[in-house]
């Protein structure tokens, strides 16, 4: 089969399948499960993969909703499609994971079959990955050697324009926490050390920094424990903290930075002080031999994946791309003006326009797995241009 008849078998197969997408993004949508409780969500995307041929290991990586769906033998390159199914807290799938799960799905099903077809040897994986929403779950992952033996990693997004992922975020997420001494507030508060007070003073400093940070860093914090009885001096408190910026040096500059305005806290009011830093999360290193292959396979089913995105948001996929070939999509599901995050763009994961979008990216992603592992060149070509990009950065 030639590239022509590939194109054509994947337009028909993955529009035989339309139904399939609508109905596993709604069923999603209707039954929005945050990070690591994705029980129902994993069960029926294990159960539409079982129903396509694939072989599928769940639980992996010590995380019940995490799986590893596999089809292909032979071969010299193994190529991953991602999946991620986790809701938006008190939102539901206003990241639109139910179409990224849904569409994938498909296009795993369809690369499968036209690898039958066209004798094409290789492994083909569908990995499906709990709690992006904060919950790292592709770093356990990661941690647990799943992504291992890769040539290439892709996913996709929605969002209001086409294109693909040049830069997001990285981040840092901190967890602060202070011990003072109770005392009543009242009759005798000279005896207490106000661990809340150590808390402000941390928001504080932060405050005065912000002139002095590049405009590009962002610190977010809230107060997670402001202590209890009004009547004492509060004893324990603590904050969560998320800085985020496209520079990582400058990311990791402001961590210590932090650090020093939560010790300044301590030692203004007498608290001790405890520190926890979570994992550093990467912004996505962009493998540009995969974005020319996605632009090449998206063009025959109307769509241009060569806009570079510039993204102010963050995601555990940065992990995956330092250490293998990746590429993150960016498909426009939502109209402009939709914004993530929101119930409202959760609704619109419904829309004709989502659907239709889901279906494009679902024959490009289908096409881009066939075509590598049908081409170790490719491969080959993927991984120069991944190192190249890892020393630059």
């Amino acid at each position: 089969m030639d590239i022509q008849g590939a194109v054509e078998y994947v337009e028909n197969a993955v529009q035989d399948r339309e139904a399939d997408v609508y109905e596993l993004s709604r069923k999603l949508f209707e039954n929005p499960e945050i990070g690591y409780e994705e029980m129902r969500s994993s069960a029926l995307l294990r159960d539409y993969l079982l129903k396509q041929g694939f072989k599928v290991q769940m639980p992996v990586a010590e995380l019940d909703t995490a799986f590893v769906a596999r089809a292909g033998i032979g071969g010299e390159n193994t190529v991953a499609m991602i999946l991620e199914y986790d809701a938006v807290p008190e939102v539901g799938h206003g990241c639109g994971h139910n179409l990224i799960a849904a569409a994938t799905a498909v296009a795993g099903a369809v690369a499968r079959s036209l690898m039958h077809e066209m004798d094409v040897a290789g492994a083909l994986l569908l990995i499906g990955t709990p709690a992006e929403e904060g919950g790292l779950g592709k770093v356990r992952m990661l941690e647990h050697g799943v992504f291992e033996d890769l040539d290439a990693a892709l996913q996709f997004h929605p969002d209001r324009l086409w294109g693909h992922d040049e830069a997001q975020l990285s981040a840092q997420g901190i967890h602060i926490s202070f011990e003072g001494k109770p005392a009543h507030s009242t009759s005798a508060p000279w005896n207490g050390i106000n661990a809340l007070d150590a808390v402000i003073q941390t928001f504080n400093g932060i405050n005065a920094l912000r002139e002095h940070l590049s405009p590009d860093l962002r610190i977010s914090g809230v107060i997670a424990d402001g202590g209890g009885d009004i009547a004492l001096v509060p004893q324990h408190a603590a904050a969560h903290f998320r800085i985020r910026g496209y520079n990582t040096e400058q990311v990791k500059e402001a961590v210590e930075k932090l650090r020093g305005c939560a010790e300044a806290g301590a030692l203004a009011t007498g608290a001790s002080l405890t520190w926890s830093a979570g994992p550093f999360e990467p912004s996505p290193v962009a493998n540009l031999a995969l974005k020319d292959l996605a632009v090449e396979c998206g063009s025959p089913f109307g769509v241009d994946f060569a806009t570079p995105r510039r993204i102010s948001e963050t995601t555990d996929f940065g992990a995956v791309s330092e250490v293998v070939p990746a590429l993150l999509l960016r498909a426009r599901c939502w109209p402009a003006g939709t914004v993530s995050h929101t119930e409202d763009a959760a609704r619109r994961t419904l829309d004709p326009m989502a659907q239709e979008a889901a279906l494009q990216t679902a024959k490009t992603l289908a096409l881009m797995t066939v075509r590598m592992l049908d081409d170790p060149s490719l491969a080959e070509r993927c991984w120069d241009e991944h190192n190249v990009r890892k020393d630059d950065r």
